[in-house]
């Protein structure tokens, strides 16, 4: 297989995003066990790392603005879970609904395989397992994650990062929908399913 730039990037990427899942893990066991969060955070970097190395080579990539849209919901995810309390503090409530949301956003990636991305781009269409009753069920998920962050300790800082969260999500999957929709394929996958991220509503 010939080593193009796009593909020497994807290793790169995907072997950092690996060793960000093992120190977390290392660095979060204490008092004889692991937090169920950060157990969670690192089966889903470790995922997100095999996926960009093994991932299919992009078809039309994404614009500058579309990346500050990714970076500014990546920033809002980071400040949701830098301003929630430390993780021995958090209500069973909130460790429940991040477990869920883990095991949604990590299925998706799953299913999603070689078409994972993360700036909006056109890759193959997946209409399997999660994909099947939304389109976006990975965001869903990473949105489920947030909030249980937010809630685990409820604050205007929280709740702002949030919004930010939430109104950049919404960017993104506009951004992306706008290449995928150029692909047939994907045009007939949206007149399968309606909703994008939340059924009935959105």
């Amino acid at each position: 297989m010939r080593l193009t730039h796009e593909r020497l990037f994807n290793i790169c990427a995907g072997l950092s995003v690996i060793s960000w899942s093992v120190i977390g893990f290392a660095g979060a066991y204490e008092n004889g066990y692991v937090p169920v969060v950060r157990i969670c955070i690192c089966i889903l970097h470790l995922l997100v790392g095999f996926l960009f190395i093994f991932r299919s080579p992009v078809k039309l990539n994404s614009t500058f603005r579309d990346c500050a849209v990714v970076l500014f919901s990546f920033i809002g995810a980071g400040l949701a879970f830098k301003s929630s309390p430390v993780l021995h503090q958090w209500p069973e409530t909130a460790i429940i609904a991040f477990i869920i949301g883990s095991i949604i956003a990590i299925s998706s990636l799953f299913y999603l395989g070689k078409s994972f991305t993360v700036l909006p781009a056109q890759r193959d269409v997946v209409i399997h397992g999660p994909y099947r009753f939304l389109r976006h069920p990975a965001y869903a998920g990473e949105i489920i994650m947030i909030l249980s962050c937010c809630f685990a300790q409820v604050w205007w800082g929280s709740l702002c990062a949030l919004a930010l969260v939430v109104i950049t999500i919404a960017g993104r999957i506009i951004s992306e929908e706008q290449y995928l929709s150029r692909d047939q394929n994907y045009i007939s996958y949206k007149e399968q399913v309606r909703w994008r991220l939340v059924p009935g509503l959105w």
